[in-house]
């Protein structure tokens, strides 16, 4: 009896271990299935059709660019946010497509057809199509059907709506909306040409010599490096604000090679980025304008005031400050006026000499001329009268100082 008993006791030992490897086995298998479908690690192209419309995306040394429905850079932030919404879609096999014809069902009782939208994911080894249908009877899921390449069983499985998120996601938030490729410290020089209505064209070129800013055309002379900074950061922060697919060879609108109000150069570390900018065009009362960059052959709409961070650059942008003394670097200071010369010299750190033009020497008062030293650096131009001064402007100036 008692040998009865220990049987019995193992016998349920071991159907024990049946049943909970067997269920534990299905978890697995429930597991599997799901990381198959949402696993994107080897994906390397990504197509989105919806409404007749596709966006296709793939991924080359690295960095994914969209193909279609034009050649565009993507948004890392949209394929990242993509890679984390997918993952977490939650996909639930419910019976393959070969049983539909059992059930007395068709695969349109599910809303699925070949106008239905769809994701299609791209390894090296197959290609996975998910075919959206209609909701569940629990609004909580969507119906869809899951193709692979390399398997010849079509299933019908429940998926997170989430998914319909995905689809609608329309092109301009996967595309890198960014108009200008760089950043501040890569740029050495940015040439601007504005063209008049009679075609003569007017062209200001800023450029980089050791971290310091300067004009080269039309004139050459200092710019302010905080101005200049902050209107190259204005500039970088332009957004696209809608793709046009049309190219600006089959535009109906402008040719913009030959009819650009605003062009302008960026030169920087890693190559030249060109743009031409069109005059003002209306769209429902909203003022734009239209650009075309040297990376593509689409046109781009911006927005109309884009062109005031290029107006006035010579008045803007001139260093205005007539002095900048580094008390800590200056040794000697020559005052000339018409009534007597004399010289400033730093003896020591905190100590100053004043040579008089008779060979005299004074000790100087240090508060006293690091205040005139302060004042200098506070003297700045109120006007620019001239940028180029011809001989004959500079000896009216000439007389003007001598009456």
């Amino acid at each position: 009896m008692k040998n009865i008993k220990i049987i019995l006791i193992i016998l349920n030992i071991i159907f024990g271990f049946i049943i909970y490897y067997s269920i534990n086995n299905d978890d697995l298998d429930v597991y599997k299935l799901q990381q198959d479908i949402t696993d994107l690690s080897n994906v390397h192209k990504i197509d989105i059709l919806s409404n007749d419309n596709q966006i296709s995306i793939s991924k080359k040394n690295h960095n994914w660019i969209i193909s279609s429905p034009l050649t565009w850079d993507a948004d890392n932030y949209s394929i990242s946010n993509f890679q984390t919404i997918f993952a977490h879609l939650r996909f639930t096999e419910i019976f393959s497509v070969n049983e539909l014809a059992e059930r007395g069902e068709i695969i349109d009782d599910y809303g699925i057809t070949k106008k239905s939208p769809s994701i299609i994911l791209y390894t090296q080894k197959n290609k996975r199509t998910i075919t959206l249908g209609k909701k569940t009877r629990d609004l909580m899921n969507i119906y869809c059907m899951v193709e692979n390449s390399n398997t010849e069983t079509n299933k019908i499985w429940r998926v997170s709506e989430e998914i319909i998120n995905l689809i609608k996601t329309p092109f301009k938030d996967w595309a890198d909306t960014r108009l200008i490729k760089c950043g501040l410290y890569q740029i050495d020089n940015i040439t601007a040409s504005f063209k008049s209505n009679n075609n003569s064209t007017t062209t200001t070129k800023l450029i980089k010599r050791k971290n310091e800013w300067f004009f080269d055309e039309p004139f050459k002379a200092k710019a302010n490096n905080d101005q200049v900074r902050f209107l190259i950061n204005n500039i970088l922060s332009e957004q696209i604000m809608e793709f046009d697919e049309r190219t600006d060879d089959n535009s109906t609108i402008i040719d913009i090679e030959k009819n650009w109000v605003l062009h302008f150069i960026i030169n920087e570390s890693t190559g030249k980025q060109e743009f031409k900018v069109s005059e003002t065009f209306k769209d429902n009362s909203i003022p734009f304008r239209l650009c075309k960059s040297s990376y593509s052959s689409h046109l781009l709409k911006i927005e109309d005031k884009f062109l005031t961070n290029f107006s006035n650059w010579s008045t803007k942008l001139r260093e205005r400050n007539i002095f900048q003394i580094d008390t800590k670097k200056i040794f000697k200071l020559k005052i000339v006026n018409k009534y007597n010369n004399f010289e400033l010299i730093k003896s020591d750190i905190n100590n100053w000499i004043i040579k008089t033009e008779d060979g005299k020497s004074l000790i100087g008062d240090f508060e006293k001329i690091s205040s005139l030293i302060q004042n200098l650096n506070g003297i700045e131009i109120k006007e620019f009268l001239s940028f180029n001064p011809t001989q004959n402007e500079l000896k009216s100036i000439n007389n003007f100082e001598n009456n």
